[in-house]
């Protein structure tokens, strides 16, 4: 695992960090060209992609048009040491998969969960556009980084920071909610390029063992929220059964935040469980990873995206978790 925070060819440049004055954005910009190379190999080895079962059949939302905006959460799972070629969680595997489905998809904002330095080429191939906030924050751990992906020529980041969700937030690495790794997250305030309306990003990832870590710091979550003061969305993984947990009844009970899933005018997938751990997903199984939103923001489409792909030695998995996925629009 490249446990290095700031490997070859990755920019940590000023960011015009908020009151947190924390974290550092990635300004990597690349070509077209290395992604449609990837693909190109892909398809030239009879890669086919499906969802729990099906043919390719392209993506399921794609790029947004328009005044849409395509929101995506996905747990890209840190690479583990001491796996193998040929087993589920081996990263070097995994990788070209996940490059595919994210140059497929094209999202708009992009929250990604247990980013490490091992990761970056791989975005940076899918998303050539994108820019990242919130990597490099503190000491590299198995946990990885939340971390927010964002099109930047689509949006203008105004101010940004990153918190660790504890009882001290501006301290780095804090923990002490019962939680072994240290959990944060990453906010932005950014400007529409296309309707010149502002609106409030959030990215977070929940603790996986402590309850009252996702609890507090669920309530963080939601502090900041109000502090942004603007149509606002809240992506990640929060380790808790939306519907049924209080993490989520912390984030929705009030009405501000909705869950995009239930609000939804179509649900054009079936409700998968998003943590299926390399096996088929089960319907009706926990949805552990939201996208939230507040009240100024319709939602067009929601999706659980089940893509696998197949080879020769059979179907791939490109991560633990599937990505959720919302076509929305700011009113």
């Amino acid at each position: 695992m490249n446990t290095s925070p700031s490997p070859r060819g990755v920019v940590f440049g000023a960011a015009s960090p908020g009151r947190d004055g924390l974290g550092a954005v990635i300004t990597r910009r690349t070509t077209l060209t290395g992604a449609a190379a990837l693909l190109g190999v892909l398809g030239g080895t009879g890669l086919g992609a499906g969802r729990a079962g099906a043919r390719d059949p392209g993506p399921l939302l794609g790029p947004a048009l328009g005044e849409d905006l395509h929101l995506m959460t996905w747990n890209v799972r840190v690479p583990q040491p001491g796996t193998r070629p040929g087993e589920s969680d081996h990263w070097g595997d995994r990788a070209p998969y996940v490059v595919r489905l994210l140059a497929e998809e094209q999202p708009t904002v992009l929250a990604l969960q247990e980013v490490t330095g091992a990761h970056l080429d791989a975005l940076a191939e899918a998303l050539p556009s994108h820019r990242l906030l919130g990597f490099g924050y503190g000491e590299e751990t198995l946990a990885g980084y939340p971390v927010l992906s964002y099109d930047a020529d689509r949006l203008e980041v105004l101010t940004w920071g990153r918190s660790t969700l504890s009882a001290t937030p501006t301290a780095v690495d804090s923990r002490g909610w019962g939680n072994r790794f240290a959990r944060s997250l990453v906010w932005a305030r950014a400007r529409d390029t296309t309707t010149g309306r502002v609106l409030g990003l959030v990215v977070t990832h929940l603790d996986h063992e402590s309850e009252l870590a996702r609890v507090l710091g669920a309530r963080l979550v939601r502090d900041r929220v109000d502090d942004l003061d603007c149509p606002t969305l809240v992506l990640g993984d929060f380790n808790a059964a939306a519907g049924a947990s209080l993490p989520y009844a912390v984030l929705t009970g009030d009405g501000v935040l909705r869950d995009t899933w239930t609000s939804a005018d179509t649900r054009i997938t079936p409700a998968w469980g998003t943590f299926p751990s390399y096996g088929p997903p089960v319907r009706g199984e926990r949805r552990i990873d939201w996208l939230l939103a507040t009240e100024e923001v319709t939602v067009a489409r929601s999706a659980i995206n089940a893509t696998r792909y197949s080879a020769a030695t059979g179907e791939r998995w490109p991560s633990d978790h599937t990505p959720v996925q919302a076509l929305v629009r700011l009113v």
